[in-house]
């Protein structure tokens, strides 16, 4: 999902999704094999649930990234 595909997204839709955490399994399981990864023990069903995972990951903070930008071109104070 992208913020451009919302119209004209309310102040509520953009604090909604600023607010909204990466899912805590989705996370946990992103850092335990980003640890294997590390050992260098990743098998290759491994690496692709890796990669679907850091592109779920990368995704979720461009579209945090772009409703924080919105909501500051608006004039909220959306902090550091």
């Amino acid at each position: 999902m992208n913020i451009s595909q919302i119209p004209k997204p309310s102040d509520d839709q953009l604090w909604a999704v600023v607010n909204e955490s990466f899912p805590l399994p989705k996370d946990l399981r992103l850092h335990e094999l980003m640890m294997i990864g590390k050992q260098g023990s990743l098998s290759a069903i491994e690496q692709a649930e890796l990669e679907t995972l850091i592109e779920e990951h990368d995704q979720y903070i461009l579209l945090r990234s772009q409703a924080l930008l919105i909501l500051k071109q608006r004039g909220f104070d959306v902090g550091a």
